[in-house]
């Protein structure tokens, strides 16, 4: 058997790049040092909150490690054996509203990452046609990220969802996006964002990455509350902090 290994080891992150020059000529310089350090801990398992600026790259977090995954199943020979993988991977991301996610819907698709927006809109049209989106989702596996809101994410499809074996078994991440929003709305405004992480921990497997991205989520109460809705505790989840002030 494979000695198991992490991406977060030297090795890993060398794997990391070359899949990522290999795979994104466009990135021919790899991913950047706060992308590098966001995307192996994911790979890992690992929760992670990353807070930095809007243009630093975070939306890596879920368009990149499918990307890894894929080639790293594909071509096992090429890479160091024993890291940890999906047979199907399969990443979920929280993100609030459905135009956001439709234009991360074709921006994952010029990269060849095939995703879904789970929205209103959408579930209207799979009723009309009768396409069962929770056994596309659960059992065929046909996309490799889904975007969905706070709402339909708590809601019995989903239930359904995350109790399936096959689901279980491919899911490595579960990405909320514009996280700050945790603080700002869960409280009072839009009371499901302050459901996520308790569905999350109690439905989805332990194993799995959750993640929290935010440009504006600030230092102190908002931040604790982040972590304490999100079930993030002192010593075992990644923090990572950029500052959004910009250089001249």
């Amino acid at each position: 058997m494979p000695e198991k290994r992490r991406w977060q080891d030297i090795e890993g992150l060398e794997t990391v790049q070359t899949i990522v020059r290999k795979c994104l000529p466009q990135w021919d310089t790899g991913l950047r040092p706060v992308q590098l350090e966001l995307v192996s801990a994911i790979l890992d398992g690992d929760d992670v909150l990353c807070c930095a600026a809007t243009g630093d790259g975070k939306s890596c977090a879920f368009s990149v490690p499918p990307i890894i995954l894929r080639e790293y199943n594909e071509h096992p020979g090429l890479y160091v054996a024993g890291l940890p993988t999906r047979k199907r991977p399969i990443a979920v991301v929280i993100k609030p509203t459905k135009g956001l996610a439709e234009n991360l819907v074709h921006e994952l698709s010029l990269l060849g990452v095939s995703a879904f927006s789970y929205y209103s809109e959408a579930l209207t049209e799979a009723r009309k046609t009768g396409v069962r989106l929770a056994s596309e989702i659960k059992e065929y596996l046909r996309w490799q990220v889904i975007f969905v809101d706070p709402e339909h994410l708590t809601g019995k499809e989903w239930r359904e969802i995350a109790d399936s074996p096959t689901f279980r078994a491919n899911v490595f991440s579960a990405t909320v996006d514009e996280v700050h929003l945790i603080n700002e709305w869960g409280l009072s405004f839009w009371l499901a964002f302050g459901t996520i992480g308790r569905f999350l921990r109690g439905r989805f497997p332990s194993s799995i990455s959750i993640n929290g991205l935010s440009a504006t989520l600030e230092p102190g109460d908002p931040t604790k509350h982040v972590c304490q809705s999100l079930g993030f505790f002192y010593g075992r989840f990644k923090f990572i902090r950029r500052s959004n002030e910009r250089r001249n």
